[in-house]
């Protein structure tokens, strides 16, 4: 709790009034694979399970955006990455990118090409993630952020 809590005291006393980040932070204990999750905001870790399956984890412990609640009680969930699974961690430039008629890229279509990729290497599938939707994009120029972070446990 304290790094995420002592982060958002600081957004809310120092910073721009009016002004937020959502923020993930995992914490992964190397030896056991646990992982603890604390969510500001952000949408759900995603995880792609050995069987192909996709898990929206922590979807029920999302917290507000830091910066925004002085002193606001986050959630810390537990969940153990297990060897063979990967964890996809996106921004919202990522699932809200518009292609040249308005539509938008979307978590299905996220999920169904986590579900087709598998198997790769963690940097493969964010490197996949990217063209795709640059792909989808098909020239039409971004309107937020895209930030992409994909780990597994071998």
């Amino acid at each position: 709790h304290e790094p995420i809590n002592r982060l958002n005291h600081q957004m809310c006393t120092r910073a721009v009034e009016g002004r937020f980040v959502t923020f993930v932070l995992i914490v992964i204990n190397l030896e056991t694979g646990e992982m603890k999750i604390a969510n500001a905001g952000h949408m759900p870790v995603m995880i792609r399970k050995t069987d192909g399956s996709i898990e929206e984890f922590g979807e029920e412990a999302v917290g507000v955006p830091i910066g925004v609640i002085d002193e606001f009680p986050y959630d810390v969930l537990a969940r153990t990455i297990e060897k063979g699974e990967t964890c996809v961690i996106y921004t919202d430039g990522v699932s809200e990118a518009m292609n040249p008629a308005s539509d938008l890229y979307g978590v299905d279509r996220l999920r169904e090409l986590m579900q087709a990729s598998q198997g790769g290497h963690a940097d493969d599938l964010g490197k996949t993630i990217l063209a795709d939707v640059r792909k989808f994009a098909n020239g039409r120029p971004q309107n937020d952020d895209i930030t992409i972070m994909v780990f597994g446990r071998k």
